[in-house]
């Protein structure tokens, strides 16, 4: 077993157990200290999405810091079922959902505005931002002004995935070889 420390809130400094998985990629807690620092001003009571859940960290982390909920997506049921262990470990499971399952065909069954932050982590370089960030718009489940947060591989270009019309930059940072930036919806 790996772990992955939380890095803020409430759950600050506890672990989440992560299954030996090597197709995981937590985010980077200098990475997620940035992300939340961007997004402190409106964390807090927000409901979240996370569509790429994996570790659930960015779920989590969330929730430490005052989210309201996190739905968390992910493809691998065992990585699924590792989610709603962590949940119960830190006593969050009442604000927590986990759906077992593709992202995509998963998002376009919510059909009401649901979410005010969306963390989109995906597996690099599989294709899989553009997709997704177009059915989130087709599906209705973001909330007016919802917020997107994106980690991707540096040689993708947020505008290539993204309809600017539909999306506001925020804030862009890069590091290493990836690069994150935080959009809001502008309509």
């Amino acid at each position: 077993m790996v772990d992955v420390r939380i890095i803020g809130g409430s759950f600050r400094g506890r672990k989440i157990p992560l299954a030996k998985n090597t197709a995981l990629r937590p985010s980077m807690s200098r990475i997620r200290e940035t992300a939340f620092n961007w997004l402190a001003p409106t964390i807090w009571n927000a409901s979240c999405l996370d569509a790429f859940a994996g570790t659930g960290v960015l779920g989590f982390e969330a929730i430490s810091r005052g989210a309201a909920s996190v739905h968390l997506i992910e493809q691998h049921s065992a990585t699924a079922a590792q989610l709603k262990k962590t949940a119960s470990l830190l006593g969050c499971e009442s604000q927590v959902t986990v759906q077992q399952g593709d992202a995509l065909r998963l998002i376009q069954r919510i059909s009401e505005p649901s979410f005010d932050l969306v963390f989109l982590d995906p597996p690099f370089n599989q294709g899989l931002l553009i997709n997704v960030i177009d059915g989130l718009l087709k599906s209705g489940c973001l909330k007016p002004k919802a917020q997107l947060y994106i980690e991707a591989e540096k040689s993708l270009v947020f505008s290539d995935v993204l309809k600017l019309d539909h999306w506001q930059q925020r804030k862009y940072k890069a590091a290493g070889d990836m690069h994150y930036a935080l959009y809001q919806l502008s309509h």
